[in-house]
């Protein structure tokens, strides 16, 4: 697959309106890294998508795992209760 410079790419978090313990410090985590790359690449969209119940998760279309927070990047999951390094991240994003 080509891509060029200028071309979008769309990360989505999806996590749980009110989740646990554990997965609120990974939550926190990720949103501060996504935040950080979309201030310094112009070609990242981010969205979070928190949602009320864990059956709400079969309506997000590219869920495959349902472990969160969950990470899709141009409607594909790329993680799913993890937290990838920064670097690993920008590696994935790259393959977009």
């Amino acid at each position: 697959m080509t891509k060029s410079m200028g071309d979008k790419v769309t990360l989505k978090m999806v996590t749980l309106k009110e989740p646990c313990t554990a997965c609120v410090i990974l939550d926190g985590l990720l949103k501060e890294m996504l935040e950080k790359l979309r201030k310094e690449k112009g070609n990242i969209e981010v969205e979070i998508v928190e949602l009320e119940h864990i059956r709400d998760v079969y309506g997000i279309e590219g869920v495959e795992v349902e472990k969160f927070p969950l990470l899709l990047i141009n409607g594909e999951q790329v993680t799913a209760g993890t937290l990838p390094s920064q670097r690993r991240l920008m590696e994935i994003i790259n393959l977009y």
